[in-house]
């Protein structure tokens, strides 16, 4: 960013557009108005009618055909630079392009938006600063075309005779794949593999020490990084042996579908399908979301580079109610009601499975009277929400941080399908798990991907743009340069 202190009022607009906070005028002339609109959408411009109007026209948002890269002045590239035009960004020179390249890759207000796909916004071209995107109930995301990932290994077993999977090895491992039949694939891994075979297999059965498996060979060959081959028409398993002590391969192999190996590695798992469109253009983004698909709550952030994804703590903090209150218990003729109180909040309904065990572990902050008892109430209910039972757990408050030892256990009753808990007002570490096995420390409800994962950026075109994706998913939000259509 040039570092010029701005003198006119043209310099004044454009210094705020870099994103430097400092006051401008009321825009008086056409040019003015324009330059107002970089950075207030609510500004009227006029319709343009010289070549440098377009150009201005254009830096704010406008949608008009300039000419040809190679038929633009130096300031006029800066211009359509800053409108998001992908043109090369020439040296600027005089004081005025030097205020223009401030503005490159700007030109409008950073804006948020937030709905459900497809969502329709208008862009100046440039990609978005961040997005985050949530899962549904049901699970979001398709699976990945590497489909080595969710395989078994036998290190003890060989394919060295024909036709044949042996329980005996020869320095060898094995990995079994699931496959379809009569259908081309291609395995690859970053380096050549010293000892690479590859069989099919049509059932289920392993090698036992009485017993090998047939097997059909496919692939028997030395120092190959790829190899492309039909499985017959039963086959239900793909067998794969390499060296054992090259089983750092594994960690780069892919097999997929077709006789061309992709020429970037694409990992096991799932993804979310992004499409940006605009008219007859069109842009893909796949968003990797690892072994699992993306479960209600939980969402990846472009912005952190992180996942969250749900833990066995199933106390969300952001859904409680934070007023005065307590569910009810036996000292309420309203079983299950939510009643005044000045110590406790409640949660929202939890999910659970009936007749089952749970444990709550709580952090409870020292109290001035440490020798009273305190309660917390359980509430059961059934499908519909409609109020069964309750259980009464007493608990002192004479811990200062989080405990494993600070654990109650209860059951719910077989008709039982949510629960709602009332938590002490100075506990904000709660959890509330299946496993009665008592963690070494808290873990929140969500919880981020570490080390942070590695997500592209989203592209846009310059104009009305739709994000879409062939997955339904849950709530998305956008930032970027962009504005509602």
């Amino acid at each position: 960013m040039a570092d010029i202190t701005p003198i006119t009022r043209e310099e004044f607009y454009l210094t705020k557009a870099g994103g430097q906070d400092v006051p401008v005028p009321s825009a008086v002339t056409r040019e003015e108005y324009y330059l107002e609109k970089l950075t207030n959408d609510s500004v009227v411009v006029p319709s343009p009618v010289t070549r440098r109007e377009k150009f201005l026209y254009f830096a704010c948002g406008g949608e008009i055909d300039l000419p040809s890269e190679d038929r633009m002045t130096r300031l006029e590239r800066l211009i359509a630079k800053a409108g998001g035009m992908d043109v090369s960004t020439p040296t600027a020179v005089t004081r005025f392009e030097k205020f223009w390249a401030n503005v490159e890759g700007g030109g409008w207000n950073v804006t948020e938006l937030t709905g459900t796909l497809p969502m329709t916004f208008r862009s100046n071209g440039t990609a978005l600063i961040d997005y985050r995107i949530y899962g549904r109930t049901e699970g979001s995301g398709v699976q990945t075309e590497n489909y080595f990932g969710d395989y078994e290994s036998f290190p003890s077993t060989n394919l060295a005779n024909v036709n044949v999977w042996t329980l005996y090895g020869d320095n060898g491992i094995t990995q079994r794949v699931k496959c379809e039949g009569n259908t081309e694939y291609t395995l690859s891994f970053a380096n050549s593999a010293s000892i690479l075979r590859i069989s099919a297999s049509s059932t289920n059965d392993v090698p036992t020490e009485n017993n090998p498996v047939t097997v059909q060979r496919l692939v028997f060959t030395t120092n190959s990084s790829s190899e492309t081959f039909t499985t017959p028409n039963d086959a239900k398993f793909i067998i794969v042996q390499i060296s054992i002590n090259e089983q750092v391969l594994l960690n780069t192999a892919m097999l997929v579908k077709g006789f061309t190996p992709p020429e970037t590695f694409i990992p096991y798992g799932y993804k979310l399908p992004i499409t940006v469109t605009s008219g007859a253009d069109s842009k893909d983004t796949d968003i990797f979301i690892g072994d699992s698909k993306l479960g209600a709550e939980e969402y990846v952030d472009y912005g952190e580079q992180k996942m969250y994804k749900r833990t066995k703590n199933l106390i969300n903090p952001d859904e409680t109610s934070q007023g005065d209150g307590y569910i009810a218990s036996h000292l309420l003729t309203a079983k299950g009601v939510v009643s005044g109180h000045n110590w406790t909040y409640i949660t929202e309904f939890i999910s659970v499975e009936a007749g089952t065990s749970y444990c709550i572990f709580r952090d409870i902050f020292e109290a001035s009277n440490t020798s009273s008892n305190k309660r917390s109430i359980i509430a059961f209910y059934d499908a519909d929400k409609n109020y069964i039972d309750y259980a009464e757990i007493l608990y002192q408050l004479t811990r200062v941080e989080y405990d494993v030892t600070n654990c109650d256990v209860f059951s719910t009753p077989e008709n039982c399908k949510y629960i709602r808990i009332s938590i002490d007002r100075n506990s904000t570490q709660n959890m509330l798990i299946e496993d009665l096995t008592p963690p070494e420390s808290y873990i929140p409800y969500l919880q981020p991907t570490d080390p942070p994962l590695t997500l592209h950026a989203i592209e846009t075109f310059k104009g009305t743009n739709t994000l879409d994706s062939t997955e339904t998913l849950g709530e998305v939000t956008i930032k970027g340069r962009i504005k509602e259509a």
